[in-house]
C-alpha cells in the first residue's frame, strides 16, 4: 500500500506496479490520482482467506485501478496473507515483461 500511495504522489515514470496483498486504504484520497497512471502495468494478488487484509478491499483495490484505465494482472489464491509459489512465478514474468 506504501508503494501505491507513493507511485500515485509521484509525477516520476513507473515501468509497473506491484500490489502482494495490497488494500483499498485511502480511497478519497487516490481516487482522483489513478487516471494520471491510465495503462500503467499492475501485478496484483491477494488471498481469499487472508485473516489480516480481507479480500473484498483487495477486489475493490483491483476495480478503482480498472476504472481507472489501469492494466491489471490480478492473482487472487485460495490461502491466507502469503505469497505462494505460483504467484511468485506469475511475478517473475511480469516483472520481465515490464522491465523488458
Amino acid at each position: 500500500m506504501l508503494s501505491c500511495d507513493a507511485l500515485l504522489h509521484s509525477t516520476q515514470p513507473y515501468a509497473g506496479l506491484v500490489q502482494l496483498s495490497g488494500t483499498l486504504v485511502a480511497k478519497q484520497e487516490w481516487a482522483p490520482l489513478l487516471t494520471k497512471r491510465k495503462g500503467l502495468p499492475l501485478f496484483q494478488s491477494h488471498g481469499t482467506q487472508d485473516p489480516i487484509l480481507p479480500y473484498a478491499m483487495a477486489e475493490r483495490l483491483r476495480d478503482e485501478f480498472l476504472q481507472a484505465g489501469v492494466t491489471v494482472e490480478w492473482q487472487p489464491f485460495r490461502g491466507g496473507h502469503e505469497i505462494p509459489e505460483p504467484v511468485l512465478r506469475k511475478l517473475g514474468s511480469f516483472l520481465v515483461k515490464v522491465l523488458r
